[in-house]
């Protein structure tokens, strides 16, 4: 019969040909579960990569739609202006502004004569004089921050002033151009929180430079700043 299949005797594989073969099977199958192995870590990893991409995905993406229109969090991080009441006017060192609702105002009373009084016309003539005048101060009630509003006559041009005062500054010039007003800011902002900022905006106008100098407590600065803004753009020269 085996004649018939076409198959001798010798060419079984007999005992030893399958002791062999079956060597050649486990070396195939501890490959193939040596293979497996890292083959399914490296699956496992990339799929618990990928659940965490999604779900910070979706967390990310949640954030956002919360947020959305809220700006950056270094720009969510300063409140918003305080409603500003006045204005306040004085026609002596020919500016107006607005200030904050509840602040004091302080004003120097040269700046602010019995009407037809001697003073006035002293004023009048001193403005030449180069002296630097307290017009009027704005004090926040909780003690954190002040206001002051100077004029004081000088011919030289804008940028030598600024230039002179910005020794020291933290940080880029910064500049709020209204219809009324072209102002330059200068900032100096501490290392330590115990210090004070100190931001001076300056104009001028007729051969007289304005300053309108802030100080404020550090920690309360980003509390504030946004106020100080709508106080510069409010600021007129008449």
């Amino acid at each position: 019969m085996m004649k018939a299949l076409g198959l001798a005797a010798r060419d079984l594989p007999g005992k030893k040909l399958t002791d062999r073969t079956a060597r050649k099977m486990n070396v195939k199958i501890v490959l193939m579960v040596k293979i497996s192995i890292p083959r399914t870590l490296l699956a496992i990893t990339v799929g618990v990569g990928v659940v965490f991409s999604v779900l910070d995905y979706r967390d990310w993406k949640r954030a956002e739609t919360i947020n959305f229109g809220k700006g950056s969090d270094e720009t969510a991080a300063y409140k918003a202006a305080q409603t500003l009441v006045g204005p306040y006017t004085n026609d002596l060192a020919k500016i107006r502004m607005r200030y904050p609702d509840g602040w004091e105002v302080i004003e120097d009373p040269i700046f602010n004569p019995p009407a037809g009084g001697q003073d006035s016309k002293l004023v009048v003539f001193n403005f030449m004089d180069g002296k630097k005048y307290e017009v009027v101060k704005l004090k926040d009630l909780f003690g954190r921050a002040t206001v002051t509003v100077s004029v004081q006559a000088d011919n030289r041009d804008l940028n030598t002033i600024i230039d002179k005062e910005a020794v020291g500054t933290s940080r880029d010039r910064e500049f709020i151009n209204t219809d009324a007003t072209n102002i330059t800011l200068l900032t100096w902002i501490p290392s330590l929180d115990s210090q004070k900022v100190r931001q001076l905006a300056l104009a001028k106008k007729n051969g007289k430079v304005y300053r309108m100098e802030v100080i404020c407590e550090k920690t309360s600065w980003e509390i504030l700043v946004k106020t100080f803004e709508e106080i510069y753009k409010s600021w007129v020269l008449i």
